[in-house]
């Protein structure tokens, strides 16, 4: 829950194969307050997040979204499709491309160079082999 939704909002969290457990939401640019819930009652901060104090006294983790990035599929199905949502468990973060959320013609540069990139590696790794 956060302040992004005055904390009324509740969004389910998966369980990663790692054990680590993620979200994935969109959320504005900025500084945000938010809360961990537990077992539908216990409301907790995380110690691994910055810990603030508001007005009325209540303890929340900050979140700071310094811009807005989509995910898409994972690089080892050779995907690049800027918007797509890549699965639970489906590779390592560095599996995973992030697109700035900016114009047209930068997303499609930004894409093609990454391509350019992973072709490059993908040569490489060829090479090893």
């Amino acid at each position: 829950v956060g302040s992004w939704s005055g904390f009324a909002d509740r969004s389910e969290m998966k369980k990663l194969p790692t054990g680590d457990w993620e979200l994935i939401a969109e959320l504005p640019k900025g500084r945000h307050e938010c809360k961990f819930v537990i077992n539908e009652n216990d409301w907790i901060c995380s110690n691994d997040m910055e810990i603030t104090q508001d007005s009325h006294g209540n303890r929340n983790n900050i979140l700071v979204v310094e811009e807005r990035s989509r995910r898409t599929a994972p690089k080892a199905t050779g995907a690049a499709q800027a918007g797509g949502t890549a699965g639970a468990g489906q590779g390592a973060v560095d599996d995973k491309v992030f697109v700035k959320d900016s114009t047209g013609i930068e997303s499609a540069k930004d894409v093609f160079q990454r391509l350019l990139e992973e072709e490059g590696k993908a040569s490489e790794r060829l090479k090893r082999a």
